[in-house]
């Protein structure tokens, strides 16, 4: 386990979406795969370190405000489920990242975007703390 921030470009993914329906599936992952937008830290920390079911405080903060509030024993789907949905349709090797989610509050519901200048801090109980700033790509 470990943190990742999970950055989207909320531009490129609405532009393949009409009225909240996906019309261009590239397009929408694409929002998700430009470079930098996923960092990954400050460690990995593997599951038999962790007491199971998995309980841990996930908090996201931008210039300090908490954005996120939440933990991973309220997530939709544990751990082993998203290994087991993602490994059916696609062969997992060493060193492959899942994603599985995060709290509730990202800014697509709040429209509170970030921009360039912002500072993006994530901590997870038991691994540690995530720090990004966001600087424009252009």
């Amino acid at each position: 386990m470990t943190i990742v921030n999970d950055v989207s470009a909320r531009d490129v993914q609405l532009a393949g979406m009409s009225d909240g329906v996906i019309t261009d599936t590239r397009g929408v992952a694409r929002g998700k795969t430009f470079p930098t937008f996923k960092p990954l830290g400050p460690a990995v920390v593997t599951m038999e370190e962790f007491d199971h079911p998995l309980d841990l405080a996930i908090t996201t903060r931008v210039n300090g405000e908490l954005r996120q509030d939440g933990r991973t024993s309220e997530m939709l789907f544990t751990v082993p489920e998203v290994i087991e949905t993602v490994s059916a349709s696609v062969p997992l090797e060493a060193g492959d990242v899942i994603l599985t989610g995060t709290p509730a509050g990202v800014a697509l519901a709040s429209g509170r975007y970030l921009r360039p200048g912002d500072e993006v801090e994530i901590d997870i109980e038991h691994i540690g703390r995530l720090r990004n700033p966001v600087v424009s790509a252009l």
